[in-house]
């Protein structure tokens, strides 16, 4: 056999496993590096003050259960409630604060998510609120979870509601 031939077949062979491999690694980053798939999610919730197990700088701590396409149990810890120089004319403060949720149920799918939540309150009146809840981490089968919830709703006496709607996504 020609050795012109056969360092040529060689050659052609070392490059079609170069690209083959070379490919394959191309696969495995996309894989890796794939954008997240993302669900709308709405519903409500029904939110009610506790004392038992508050850990709250600020003595705030509440109970409430997600109910829609997002189904969660979740217990509130309020980390911060500032009050600003228009506090006394508008009777607004801002909250923080961080959920735990446990047995949520969302896309098929079971886990935990932690929440860091960013609220507006109105002190007065019909305890308006509005919360941005921002998803930060989760276990389970919701693993690296992302998102944004946003919802409003009202809160006095230590109860009150709030429809939520906005996005979870998972790796």
């Amino acid at each position: 056999m020609d050795s012109n031939f056969t360092f040529s077949l060689r050659r052609s062979w070392i490059a079609v496993l170069c690209c083959g491999v070379a490919a394959f690694g191309c696969g495995l980053a996309a894989a890796q590096t794939s954008e997240p798939k993302c669900f709308q999610v709405s519903g409500f919730y029904e939110e009610l003050a506790v004392t038992a197990g508050c850990t709250s700088p600020v003595g705030l701590c509440t109970t409430y259960h997600y109910r829609g396409a997002l189904e969660a149990d979740n217990f509130f810890t309020a980390s911060s409630i500032v009050a600003t120089a228009d506090t006394p004319a508008t009777g607004v403060v801002f909250a923080t604060g961080d959920s735990a949720l446990t047995d949520v149920r969302v896309a098929g799918r079971r886990g935990t998510l932690a929440i860091k939540n960013a609220a507006v309150f109105h002190t007065t009146g019909g305890g308006e609120l509005l919360d941005v809840q921002t998803i930060v981490g989760g276990g389970g089968e919701l693993a690296r979870a992302t998102g944004v919830i946003k919802t409003i709703g009202n809160f006095v006496d230590g109860a009150g509601r709030s429809d939520f709607e906005g996005v979870v996504c998972l790796p």
